[in-house]
């Protein structure tokens, strides 16, 4: 009788491991299935929109700082897309603040035309960036602009950027940070703190760069006389 139960009991064991061993490879089989899937389905989407040219592209400008963000640290950093824009407002997990630009095109043809352009974009953000550093601090003595704009970049047939128009730059001394003098440039990209104070330093340039950049990115003139 005693043998019986313990027959009885090792049965029901045997029975009960391989049932949670069945289980547990039931669920790891779905979960690498699901896995799989969902790469497949994000291969999928990828190549659909454009996925296969922003690699080409990255590539090209290996030696840049382009970076591709998953959807989950997109959502994150918009706080699911918040702003019903064209143009959000995001952070990324190291607190850099940035401007996320979403397309809502589907065509293939207009998707290639959104990646070239945000390319395009981006090599004349760097291009004036790279010069503006150039005056600042590659020169014998550092050159202030003072008026960079749109107006003052040219783009060659490559959208190669050009600044031009250095008819109110200033050479500053070495040893100098900052300089006085009257204020010029052109409204909309001035600096606001050079403006009221008249003192000239690389943050003016810094400062007309940048609205340069949201304009880019805007299509936008910093001031338009005609909106109400």
């Amino acid at each position: 009788m005693w043998l019986t139960f313990y027959n009885l009991i090792c049965v029901h064991v045997g029975l009960g491991l391989s049932l949670l061993f069945l289980l547990i490879a039931s669920t790891w089989t779905y979960w690498i299935w699901r896995k799989r899937k969902s790469m497949k389905l994000k291969e999928k989407f990828s190549h659909e929109n454009g996925g296969l040219m922003l690699q080409q592209k990255l590539r090209y400008h290996r030696g840049d700082a382009f970076k591709i963000f998953t959807i989950e640290e997109l959502e994150r950093a918009t706080n699911n897309y918040n702003a019903n824009t064209v143009f959000t407002r995001g952070v990324l997990p190291n607190n850099r603040i940035v401007a996320i630009k979403k397309s809502k095109l589907v065509e293939v043809s207009q998707i290639e035309q959104f990646i070239n352009e945000l390319d395009i974009l981006s090599r004349i953000a760097t291009e004036i960036a790279e010069v503006i550093a150039y005056l600042h601090s590659a020169t014998s003595m550092p050159i202030f602009h003072r008026d960079i704009k749109s107006a003052n970049t040219l783009l060659d047939n490559n959208f190669t950027a050009k600044v031009f128009d250095f008819g109110v730059s200033r050479l500053v001394p070495i040893d100098h940070t900052q300089i006085t003098t009257l204020v010029q440039g052109t409204w909309g990209y001035l600096d606001p703190e050079c403006f009221q104070t008249g003192k000239l330093t690389d943050k003016s340039d810094v400062y007309s760069f940048a609205v340069v950049l949201v304009e880019l990115l805007t299509g936008e003139k910093p001031l338009c006389l005609n909106k109400t």
